[in-house]
């Protein structure tokens, strides 16, 4: 699957959603709901919404380009990639890393 994933799949509330590994882009609806939530591997940005933030059975952060406050306390603690996650791009955070170093 390609492009963004459609309102009427957002606005829902799943049991399951699973739209893992696809090339979907943009981000996500603050109404997006689901008790079991994969959407790894895409090419979702923006911030997560708060609607998702507690979801016990998640995995949305590996492969997609989520931004997210200094503290990360804005990022989904039960993706098992939480833990590795680092928010934005890593170019960016390379760059910052690298300015900070030279002070």
């Amino acid at each position: 699957l390609e492009g963004t994933i459609p309102d009427v799949i957002q606005k829902r509330s799943w049991y399951s959603l699973d739209l893992s590994y696809n090339k979907l882009s943009g981000t996500l609806h603050n109404s997006l709901s689901s008790d079991i939530l994969y959407l790894e591997v895409n090419r979702l940005s923006g911030t997560i919404p708060s609607s998702i933030l507690e979801t016990f059975n998640i995995s949305i952060l590996d492969g997609n380009i989520f931004q997210c406050n200094i503290f990360e306390t804005d990022l989904p603690s039960n993706d098992p990639y939480y833990s590795k996650y680092s928010c934005g791009s890593d170019g960016a955070n390379d760059v910052l890393y690298a300015w900070l170093g030279a002070l």
